[in-house]
């Protein structure tokens, strides 16, 4: 099987070491932009991502978020409680990349083969999608 990939942020990053630990085989066709100077990643996605990766080290001293503010409509604004960390987009980035491995092409099969799959990330640009999907 042959997944493509467009993008290669964190979402990409995330399905390409999921699917390539399941032994199938993508390719990533990284999108030209800016890394996010900061993501907040609540405590739940931060245990997600030590779970799934095996990340120690990446959290351990973020800047914390305890609280935030929030305003519905014409309303005023409220502080609820919240748990977060703050960390830049290239820095998890950096150590999801880092637990990939690497997987071979399907035997047979060049890099002109069709895709049996397509995952895009949102911040692919429009006109560099393609969504033609063999019916099997």
């Amino acid at each position: 099987m042959r997944v493509a990939i467009l993008g290669d942020g964190i979402a990409a990053s995330t399905c390409r070491y999921l699917l390539q630990s399941a032994a199938i085989w993508t390719d990533i066709r990284p999108a030209a932009r800016t890394r996010l100077p900061a993501i907040l990643l609540s405590e739940c996605s931060q245990t997600l991502f030590r779970n799934v990766f095996e990340l120690n080290d990446v959290f351990c001293g973020l800047p914390q978020i305890r609280k935030r503010l929030v305003k519905w409509c014409d309303g005023n604004a409220i502080a609820v409680p919240h748990s977060a960390g703050v960390v830049s987009e290239q820095a998890l980035l950096d150590a999801v990349r880092s637990k990939s491995r690497a997987v071979s092409p399907p035997p047979g099969e060049g890099p002109d083969e069709e895709d049996d799959w397509t995952f895009c990330e949102p911040f692919f640009p429009l006109e560099l999608r393609h969504w033609h999907h063999p019916y099997r």
